[in-house]
């Protein structure tokens, strides 16, 4: 599915063909993309930047909605303290990290050459806005209802039709809860059946 379905999809499920041709259905968009960028936690909105944090900090991609790992050059993983428990120490490598106003820090006083400051971090992104008829997404491909209920949502508080704005938010929330389900058994696996 590409941006201009979606949009037809929108405005025929919502029965607004007048909605067709404004700049309303970009403002649905933005908004349901601000939405799946909170609430879906799948590969698909998942990204992975090679970064390097330099001693004044690291400024976060705005996208980024949560941060799922950070690793060192060698791959071990840098653990999240809270902003209210974090220090630094004076030398070594770094162990923890901290995010405040937007910005990683790491718990070294930070003297070493950028090689041993290189991170991979991981983690949820809001989706690219979707700006050309033709644009598409990961998430829109694998889960296209949950875009297309979110908008419907966003598209019945617009129209002021609160009655429909919960059927279409029960729909979209229940989408998003079983692709978040079927993503955390994907990573993480099953349990093995034991016994009879």
């Amino acid at each position: 599915m590409n941006y201009s379905e979606l949009k037809k999809m929108w405005v025929e499920w919502s029965h607004r063909p007048d909605l067709t041709g404004t700049t309303i259905l970009d403002d649905i968009e933005q908004l349901t993309r601000a939405r799946i960028g909170r609430d879906l936690r799948t590969l698909e909105n998942t990204e992975v930047d090679n970064i390097i944090i330099p001693a004044q900090g690291y400024e976060l991609d705005p996208r980024v909605k949560e941060i799922q790992r950070l690793r060192d050059g060698e791959g071990c993983e840098i653990k999240y303290v809270s902003p209210e428990n974090f220090y630094k120490r004076n030398s070594g490598k770094p162990n923890s990290y901290t995010v405040e106003g937007g910005l990683i820090f790491l718990d070294i006083a930070q003297e070493d050459t950028e090689e041993t400051l290189a991170m991979e971090l991981v983690s949820y992104k809001e989706p690219v806005a979707m700006v050309n008829d033709e644009d598409t997404r990961p998430a829109l491909t694998q889960w296209p209802n949950i875009y297309l209920y979110a908008g419907l949502a966003q598209i019945m508080v617009f129209t002021q039709n609160m009655e429909l704005e919960a059927v279409w938010e029960q729909k979209y929330r229940g989408e998003v809860a079983a692709a978040n389900e079927q993503w955390q058994r994907v990573r993480i696996g099953s349990s093995p059946i034991v016994g009879n």
